[in-house]
């Protein structure tokens, strides 16, 4: 049985935003993914091992973000955990790490693209996501 969790591995700077890990976990053998994804220590919620929307403020978009990419990224190794159990060959939780990040690399025009949007919006320069997103609609 393989499984997944999300941990939050606080700054040793006083005043920093932590990172947000998982860790996998097969036959006994824990193997780490440090995500880029950064929160404060308030904005993490260590009973349900996911970041907390903030009602309102600066930060909400960028951890509505998060959330949301956690939420995929969950669902995409437990994919590969699924495909892995299928094939009813030996695994091991490296090959479910090289997996996932070999899927990561596979960043498209349109993933690169949506990223880019959801960083302007989080610098707060809402004109220039419009107009990106216009133009990645006319893409698609």
């Amino acid at each position: 049985m393989t499984t997944v969790k999300v941990k939050f591995r606080p700054s040793t700077v006083e005043g920093r935003p932590g990172t947000i890990v998982y860790f996998v976990t097969h036959r006994r053998v824990v193997r780490q993914i440090t995500t880029g994804y950064k929160v404060f220590s308030h904005e993490w919620d260590d009973k349900q091992s996911r970041p907390v929307s903030a009602p309102a403020g600066e930060r909400i978009t960028v951890i509505q973000t998060i959330i949301r990419k956690l939420e995929e990224n969950l669902e995409k190794l437990n994919r590969i955990i699924e495909r892995f159990d299928l094939l009813r060959r030996g695994y091991s939780s490296e090959d479910i790490i090289m997996e996932f990040r070999c899927t990561e690399k596979e960043n498209t025009l349109f993933i690169f693209m949506e990223n880019l949007i959801e960083r302007l919006c989080q610098l707060n320069h809402i004109g220039t996501a419009k107009n990106y997103h216009t133009a990645l609609g006319s893409f698609k």
